[in-house]
């Protein structure tokens, strides 16, 4: 009976692990806004495409994922450009939906 108590504890571990490292290892919780064929990103106020407009973010503006998320639907901060990096700037974000197809991979 130990044993067997020691076998699946050593397979949940082992389980635990595999669960861990399946996120690639260069995700990030920030990421970057991608090129769109309209010049701009949609950040919208609900994960839909055809929620109300909150902010047009354009190429290379920085978000943060969050916890939400709905099929191929982030919710996510964003900063325009690099605000993030700067005091002043900071606290200058937009809380949205964005698809995932028009951001870089990020946690």
């Amino acid at each position: 009976m130990t044993r067997c108590r020691l076998t699946l504890a050593a397979f949940g571990l082992a389980a635990l692990g595999l669960a861990v490292t399946a996120q690639p290892a260069d995700a990030s919780l920030f990421c970057t806004v991608l090129k769109s064929p309209d010049g701009f990103v949609a950040l919208r106020e609900k994960p839909d495409a055809g929620a109300r407009i909150v902010e047009r973010m354009r190429a290379d503006d920085e978000v943060q994922a969050l916890e939400g998320r709905r099929g191929r639907w982030q919710e996510v901060l964003h900063w325009r450009g690099d605000a993030r990096y700067h005091e002043a700037t900071r606290g200058n974000t937009r809380k949205g939906w964005v698809h995932m197809r028009y951001i870089s991979e990020c946690g």
